[in-house]
């Protein structure tokens, strides 16, 4: 067994993105990532989406690949609002949800630009 195999079996990736995604080319979807990240010994994921919540995706994973902690979350985008309380209550009580992530940086470098001229 190799240093890097070591290191990562048993470990949980905490920023997992994957396919589809509507801004993004991935490699590959949940379920792939997640039967792989069990074949390498993983302990668990976080998968994590910039346009929706990942927690009902998160537990279909974890029922159809059994043996691997799968957890989803929010980021708080433009997509779900921003800071939006009502859906990180909404992710985290109702759904479960493992991570909310504040992402002000993406909110700020996505919104859309207008051209602006002098009058």
């Amino acid at each position: 067994m190799s240093a890097i195999d070591r290191l990562i079996e048993g470990s949980i990736d905490v920023h997992v993105h994957f396919g589809p995604d509507p801004l993004v080319e991935r490699r590959a979807d949940a379920m792939e990532t997640a039967q792989r990240a069990k074949e390498m010994g993983m302990r668990g994921l976080v998968l994590k989406s910039h346009q929706y919540s990942t927690a009902p995706l998160a537990y279909a994973v974890s029922r159809i690949v059994p043996g691997l902690e799968v957890m989803g979350g929010l980021c708080l985008d433009v997509e779900v609002g921003g800071l939006n309380p009502m859906a990180v209550e909404a992710t985290s009580l109702a759904m479960s949800a493992q991570s909310s992530q504040i992402q002000p940086r993406a909110q700020v470098n996505r919104m859309p630009v207008t051209k602006r001229t002098a009058r």
